[in-house]
């Protein structure tokens, strides 16, 4: 594996990968307010912000959430909530599913128009109802499915397919409507999820290579341009899914448990917390903002639902 230097830079914390467990949340107490659309039964809660809106020069703020539900007959289609459920669909789409947005309610995800089609990343604001289709392959040569993950300020992560059916990260800038690809060195396929200002979090494999078969978590820092592999303590696979502050959130899977279930690190103590759903099949939370904990689980029956816990105090 390579070993990745890592520097401290002022406001920007160093990254320690390596750490212990040091507390377990148990977030048994979401259930007792599931979120799910309409009439389904398999709804993913993927992020959640404070969308803002001025009115006669007063802000105001309203928590909004985005993610993607299945209708009664398997279609997929994006959501946001503000209160009241709204279906997001690309006009002609065969499938849509929204995964970030900020707080100016720019949302991000990705579509297809047909059943086994390339996907393209979508940029969507309901304040105006705009749809914008964004092809990697525009800018680089070889991609074919696109996706969008996260956003934060002028630039969205996210990762494409290339003709081989790898994984390499991308990063949309928005001011120039370019996509560049970001890739974890000497790694075989890279995917990029959560962004914020100071770093993106994601994950890679070195897929055919039988000494190394784990889906790893990865850390990019932004200032220095470094890497540093961020795994789970003794697990199989890690997915980090979005990073706030100095605090990563996702989920992994361990040959002891036989469900997926959630984690919080601590990128300056390197500390890890496990989060969990007694009871419940897989836990995978998936976005950390404001004091909150938001993602989907899954119960025994095998339906999906979204999740909003409060974290205790210290987190972010």
């Amino acid at each position: 594996m390579l070993a990745l230097a890592v520097i401290t830079v002022v406001g920007c914390p160093k990254p320690k990968p390596h750490g212990v467990w040091t507390n377990v949340i148990d977030m048994s107490s979401a259930l007792r307010a599931p979120v799910a659309a309409p009439s389904s039964t398999t709804t993913a809660l993927l992020a959640r912000n404070q969308c803002i809106k001025v009115s006669k020069q007063v802000a105001q703020y309203t928590d909004v959430g985005v993610g993607w539900f299945l209708d009664s007959i398997g279609y997929a289609h994006g959501f946001y909530n503000d209160g009241t459920w709204h279906t997001v669909d690309v006009p002609g789409a065969f499938t849509t599913a929204l995964f970030g947005l900020d707080q100016y309610w720019n949302m991000v995800g990705f579509f297809n128009y047909s059943s086994g089609s390339p996907f393209y990343g979508l940029f969507y604001n309901p304040v105006d109802n705009s749809f914008v289709q964004i092809d990697a392959a525009a800018d680089i040569y070889g991609a074919e499915s696109t996706y969008f993950m996260d956003i934060s300020a002028d630039n969205v992560s996210g990762f494409y397919y290339d003709t081989e059916g790898l994984e390499h990260g991308l990063i949309y800038q928005i001011s120039t409507g370019i996509c560049s690809a970001l890739d974890m060195p000497s790694k075989k396929a890279t995917e990029l999820r959560g962004i914020n200002p100071d770093y993106i979090v994601g994950n890679y494999a070195n897929y055919a290579n039988y000494n190394d078969p784990k889906v790893h978590g990865c850390l990019y820092n932004r200032n220095t341009g470094l890497w540093t592999t961020v795994d789970v303590p003794d697990t199989y696979n890690t997915w980090p899914t979005r990073v706030n502050g100095s605090n990563i959130i996702g989920y992994y899977g361990s040959l002891d448990e036989y469900y997926y279930r959630g984690f919080i690190h601590s990128i300056v103590t390197g500390n890890w917390t496990k989060l969990d759903i007694p009871g419940a099949g897989d836990v995978l939370p998936q976005y950390i903002n404001n004091g909150y904990v938001i993602g989907y689980y899954a119960d025994l029956s095998g339906n999906t639902y979204g999740f909003v816990f409060p974290l205790p105090p210290g987190f972010s």
